[in-house]
Formats: structure tokens, sequence, C-alpha cells
């Protein structure tokens, strides 16, 4: 890293191409697969130089003519040229959001896990720049984003799903994935009105803060059962804890306002958008309803009560 940081490596004399990023990263899924720790932090100690080889190379380029064609991104994750590649590295973004089960009540994950977790950043962050090398950005992150979605689906727990929604790095894929989501599990169909070219403030809080909990039956204690005397779906407080999380996402990446330094278009407030956010503690009180509604004990619960918090911190933030 030193040596990278003192001579950076240019794409005309790199000595690795789309092969040995590849090997690198399958041969620390087989090492985490076989216990062996040590092969594990080789590789990984392989793919930090390298991510960070593409990473340091893409500014020097960014602002010039026909930059994408000349970085080494471009020869490599293209999600426009070599999408083939960015499914590998979905396929391993699905075994490390699996795999990942750090251990409960705060205590200290293995060295496998912390592994996990910085191999998992790694490939978003590499996700990230095969969108930003595209031409087409906002195709490339839908297209990324119905293959993310369906890595959701599959997860097992609440958990995991929560955590390959928070590292998604790119905030047009995280934007297009959580209302892929929403749609498929949360009782929505997406029309002209909640296309995310044109989401607004008002289109979250008036739709989606309507959602109804993901619907799919992955264990007994998350599907909907009928309320005999009110003759009402009643939910799981984890699958409205999830509803909750994937609102609370949307509207913090939407409200992401700045470019990043790869000049990636990100969403910017209208004053209609102001508007809506200086009404948001009607919104948020419709909401604690809703919630109430679909499931009566989780609107006292720690957690979701924080998440109700946070969604009036992100909205007071913006109006200062």
């Amino acid at each position: 890293m030193k040596v990278q940081s003192l001579h950076g490596t240019r794409h005309s004399h790199i000595p690795w191409g789309w092969q040995q990023l590849k090997h690198a990263a399958n041969s620390f899924q087989q090492a985490i697969q076989n216990g062996s720790s040590h092969k594990a932090t080789a590789c990984m100690f392989c793919l930090r130089y390298m991510v960070r080889v593409i990473e340091e190379d893409l500014p020097l380029h960014c602002n010039k003519r026909g930059f994408r064609d000349r970085c080494i991104a471009s020869q490599l994750l293209s999600a426009e040229k070599f999408f083939f590649h960015v499914q590998s590295l979905l396929r391993l973004i699905q075994f490390a959001a699996v795999s990942f089960t750090p251990q409960l009540h705060g205590l200290a994950c293995g060295s496998s896990q912390n592994h996990l977790a910085e191999f998992l950043q790694l490939l978003q962050r590499l996700i990230h720049i095969s969108v930003v090398v595209s031409t087409v950005l906002h195709q490339s992150a839908l297209r990324v984003a119905r293959e993310l979605t369906n890595i959701y689906i599959s997860l097992p727990t609440g958990l995991n799903r929560r955590l390959l929604i928070s590292s998604t790095v790119s905030p047009s894929i995280r934007r297009e994935l959580v209302q892929l989501v929403l749609e498929k599990c949360c009782g929505h169909s997406r029309g002209p009105q909640l296309n995310a070219q044109y989401l607004s403030i008002w289109k979250v809080c008036n739709y989606y803060f309507r959602s109804l909990p993901p619907d799919q039956p992955r264990t007994p204690s998350s599907s909907p059962l009928l309320d005999p005397v009110e003759g009402k779906l009643k939910f799981s407080g984890e699958s409205c804890e999830e509803m909750l999380y994937l609102v609370t996402s949307l509207l913090d990446v939407y409200i992401e306002t700045t470019r990043d330094q790869y000049g990636e278009t990100r969403t910017h407030l209208s004053l209609d958008d102001l508007s809506t956010l200086s009404d948001m503690p009607r919104y948020l009180h419709s909401l604690r309803v809703h919630l109430d509604e679909l499931c009566p004990e989780v609107t006292n619960q720690p957690k979701m009560s924080m998440m109700l918090m946070k969604l009036q911190a992100v909205a007071t933030s913006c109006l200062t």
C-alpha cells in the first residue's frame, strides 16, 4: 500500500486483470468455507490492493474527455460492457451476506466475520464503480438493483437483509434496490408516479408510508395472521420493523443531495420536498397509526421508536 501511494499503478502496466481479481475473491470465499484464516487474510490483502488501485485510478481520468474508456475500471468492471463480471461479484456478495452472522448483544465477532464484513464492503465498492464507468448510469443501476433484489429476498434473516442494503455504496443502486423490494414484498406496483427517477419526498410519505410489511413466508413468525375480532391482517414485529427500515432507507438515500467524487448524479431537494419535510410530524403520526394497526405492540418497542425518531431527525436536519 505504501508503494501504491508513492508510485500509483496505471492501466498501461498493471500486472493483473479481471481473472486475477476474480481469483483473489473466489480464493477468499474458499478460505472462509474451509476455515483457513491465514489464507483469507492473504486474499483480503490482495483484494484491498486491487480495489485501491482501481479507485485511485478513476479520479485521474474522471474530468477528462472519454474517461470511461481510459480508466482501469472500464476494462474490468463496466456494468454496460462486462455485466457477467458484475454478476460474478454479485454472487460473492450473496455469499458474504448469507455467511455474515455476528454474535448477539454486541459481543466481539470472530476474525472470519470481520473479514466477511470487509469483503462485502470491497465488493460493493467495485459494484459502485461498475455503474459509475457505465455511459447509461440509471439503466445500469437498475439492472444491478434487480439482481440485488433477488439476493435480498433469498437472505434468511432480517439482519442479513439490512446488511445488504446498508452495505450498498452506490446511492443510485440503493434507491432502486429499496424501491424494488418494496414493490415485490410490500404490496406496491411501480407506475409513473413511483418511478425512481421521479421520486420525491411527498411520494415517499404518501405511498411508501402506507406499505404493508413483507408478505413472503420466510418463517411462521413473520407470516401475517388474521385477527379474529377485527378481521384485519396482523403482522409480526419483525416484519413491521423490516418495512419501517426499508422506508427509512428510501428517504435517507433520496435526501443525499451532493454529487460524489466520480460525478454520479444524486437527487436534489426541491421546494416541494422542503415543504413536505416541514410537515413531517403529521406524516410520522400517520405512519405510527398505520404500524399500530398492523402490529399493535410494535410502536412501543425501543428499536421502532428509534427508527421513527431518526425519520424526524433526518427531516429536521434538512430544514436547518
